[in-house]
């Protein structure tokens, strides 16, 4: 995977587990930028309830950020409501945590750090994991036509209920024949459940491929 260099997220461990992940990450070359001004988010990683226990310390040890997120290592975790924690985000699928988020990481990277060709942005992506949320990421690479990926995508069961964010890559952006290349796009949104919100961007790279982000909030 390529270098991810994370300005906006600040990596905080609660507990041993989350501390080796951190550094696992960064022997991949993940990593928050240190020192950096763009702070948004403190993300703390949580795998034991003596984590939950030290959410509270470990954020008093850092610079306070716009939002504050527990990141559950172990989905089966309970986390109590919290006046300093706005989002609980788990994975859909716990025994693929780490390649998980290790794409949730990517996505925020592309789609909330550097902009994409349509105005996507913290806000937006925000909305979508406000509160206790289930993740999953999807990604679909594809050679000559963006339809082959989203062909692979459809066998995917979407929830209903949920927030949704497709982003896509072309290799090169022409205005004049982008309705063409969107239109497999706009059919896939289409077809998404309408009790949600559904965002999508898109970005030029040589990696073509098309990512499907969902946020499935969790009633309590």
């Amino acid at each position: 995977m390529e270098e991810i260099v994370l300005e906006s997220v600040r990596l905080i461990a609660a507990d041993q587990v989350s501390e080796l992940v951190i550094s696992q990450l960064r022997s991949e070359h993940i990593y928050s930028l240190e020192n950096s001004s763009y702070v948004l988010m403190n993300m703390v990683l949580v795998s034991s309830k003596n984590g939950i226990q030290n959410i509270k310390n470990v954020l008093a040890n850092h610079k306070k950020a716009k939002r504050a997120i527990a990141v559950l290592i172990d989905s089966e975790l309970q986390v109590p409501e919290m006046a300093d924690i706005d989002s609980v985000l788990s994975f859909t699928n716990k025994d693929e945590f780490y390649n998980e988020f290790k794409s949730f990481l990517s996505l925020i990277r592309h789609n909330v750090e550097i902009r994409g060709l349509v105005c996507f942005d913290f806000n937006d992506f925000f909305t979508m994991i406000k509160g206790r949320n289930e993740l999953s990421v999807h990604s679909c690479a594809y050679n000559e036509k963006i339809s082959e990926a989203t062909s692979e995508l459809r066998k995917n069961i979407n929830p209903n209920h949920a927030n949704y964010l497709l982003t896509f890559t072309v290799e090169h952006y022409n205005p004049d024949t982008f309705g063409e290349v969107f239109y497999p796009i706009k059919t896939y949104i289409d077809e998404l459940p309408d009790d949600g919100n559904v965002f999508w961007n898109f970005r030029e790279s040589s990696t073509k491929e098309v990512v499907l982000f969902i946020s499935k909030q969790i009633l309590s």
